[in-house]
C-alpha cells in the first residue's frame, strides 16, 4: 500500500483528506478493511468522475460508495471528496435506485473496473486470504465463494467439489490401483505464510505417477481441522501434498489425516523453528534449505481415491484425490503452532464437506481383503 500512497500523494495532493475520512470508519487494520482503502484510493486516482460500488462480499458488512449525488441517502456520511460510507444493513429507497444507474465498469465481479489506466485489474487471488473466508456466516464465506469472482463459479455450482465424506458403506473396495508410485527426493524448500494457511514449496521434490501420468510435487500445506471426513468423523488436521502435470492442467493431491496424540509429527518438528519465525506474518517467506518430502510418511497401500476439486477458490474440478488410510499423530502444540502462524480468523481453515453427487469412491486394499 505504501507505493500506491507515494504515487497518489504526488498526483492527488488532496488524497490526505480521503485517508483521514476513511479512518473514521475503520475500527481495525484487518486486511478486508485495508483492501477497501486501497480500492478507494485507486478509484480517486483513476476515475474521479465515476460512481462506484464496493460489494459487501469483498469486506464483510462494509460497503462503500463514491458519487456526488448520494447526499439524499440516509445513513451515509459524506466527505469533502464526495466519498460515502454505509455501515451494515440493507439499501433502501433512493439509494437502491441510485445503485441501479451506476455504470457497468464500476461493477465487475466483487471488485472495481476503473478502466485501462488501472494496470492491476484487482483480480482476486486465492493466495490472498482477504478475498475469501472459512466463516460460514460471513458474506465471503464458503457458501458465497462463487459470488466473489466469476472465475470462482464452480465453488457453489460444481458437481465434483471437495472435500467429501467417505462413507465406507458406499466405497468400492479394489486392489488394482496398486501401491502409490511416489518418487520423491530431497530438494531446496521455501516456507510461506499465505495468511489462510502455511505452505512449504519445493523447487524439485520429485513426482507422483497415477495411471501412467506424471505429476510433479509442488507443495504441502495444512488444514485444521481436517477437510475430508470418514463416516462423518472429522480429524484434527489434514496435510495436502499438491502435485501438477507439466502443463499445469491437472492436479493430484494426497491427503494425510492426523489425530492428536502423544507422538509429534516428525516433518512438522523439523520445520518448527521456521514456522515460529513466520508466525502472523502474512506473505512472509523463508528459504529453509534441503527438505526431504519422504519424511511425510505414507502407508501407500491402503487409500481412498476419487475425482474432485481444489478445496479453495477457484475450486477447479481437475483434481485426482488420494486420501491415505493411515492416520498419523500430531501434538496439540504442533497444531497450535500452525494456528498461531496464520492470520487472525483463519485458525480453523477447513472447507465444509461437499455433496458426493453419486461420484464413485474407491478404497484400494492389497489382496487378499482381510
Amino acid at each position: 500500500m505504501s507505493s500506491l500512497w507515494d504515487e497518489l500523494h504526488t498526483v492527488r495532493p488532496d488524497i490526505l483528506f480521503i485517508v483521514q475520512h476513511l479512518s473514521q470508519f475503520l475500527n481495525s487494520s484487518y486486511a478486508p478493511h485495508m483492501l477497501v482503502v486501497i480500492h478507494v484510493l485507486r478509484y480517486q486516482m483513476f476515475a474521479p468522475d465515476q460512481g462506484i460500488f464496493l460489494s459487501s462480499s469483498l469486506c464483510m458488512s462494509l460497503s462503500a460508495y463514491v458519487d456526488s449525488d448520494w447526499a439524499a441517502c440516509p445513513s451515509f456520511r459524506r466527505s469533502v471528496t464526495d466519498f460515502y460510507m454505509f455501515w451494515g444493513g440493507p439499501l433502501h429507497g433512493s439509494c437502491l435506485l441510485k445503485l441501479g444507474v451506476l455504470t457497468p465498469s464500476s461493477l465487475k465481479g466483487w471488485g472495481v473496473d476503473i478502466g485501462p489506466s488501472d494496470k492491476s485489474k484487482l483480480k482476486p487471488d486465492p493466495d490472498d486470504e482477504s478475498d475469501f473466508s472459512y466463516d460460514e456466516n460471513a458474506v465471503n464465506g464458503p457458501g458465497n465463494w462463487s459470488n466473489i469472482h466469476p472465475d470462482w463459479i464452480k465453488c457453489n455450482t460444481g458437481k465434483m467439489q471437495s472435500p467429501i465424506d467417505f462413507p465406507n458403506k458406499k466405497v468400492e473396495v479394489v486392489s488394482n490401483l496398486g501401491i502409490l508410485q511416489k518418487f520423491y527426493k530431497p530438494s531446496n524448500a521455501t516456507l510461506l505464510n499465505r495468511g489462510h494457511d502455511i505452505m512449504l514449496r519445493w523447487d524439485n521434490g520429485g513426482f507422483l505417477k497415477i495411471n501412467g501420468t506424471q505429476y510433479q510435487l509442488k507443495q504441502v500445506h495444512w488444514h485444521t481441522p481436517s477437510e475430508h471426513t470418514i463416516d462423518g468423523k472429522r480429524f484434527d488436521m489434514e496435510g495436502h501434498l499438491v502435485h501438477e502435470t507439466d502443463d499445469g492442467k491437472n492436479i493430484a493431491v494426497i491427503g494425510v489425516l492426523y489425530e492428536i496424540g502423544l507422538l509429534p509429527d516428525l516433518f512438522l518438528k523439523i520445520i518448527e523453528k521456521d514456522l515460529k519465525a513466520l508466525a502472523d506474518k502474512k506473505d512472509a517467506e523463508k528459504a529453509i534449505g534441503i527438505i526431504d518430502p519422504n519424511l511425510i510418511k505414507l502407508d501407500g497401500k491402503k487409500y481412498y481415491r476419487n475425482m474432485g476439486s481444489l478445496t479453495v477458490p477457484p475450486c477447479s474440478e481437475n483434481v485426482v484425490w488420494t486420501i491415505d488410510a493411515k492416520v498419523k499423530t500430531v501434538t496439540r502444540k504442533q497444531i497450535k503452532l500452525l494456528r498461531d502462524a496464520v492470520h487472525d480468523g483463519y485458525e480453523f481453515n477447513a472447507r465444509p464437506v461437499q455433496p458426493l453427487n453419486d461420484r464413485p469412491i474407491k478404497f484400494n486394499k492389497p489382496w487378499p481383503f482381510i
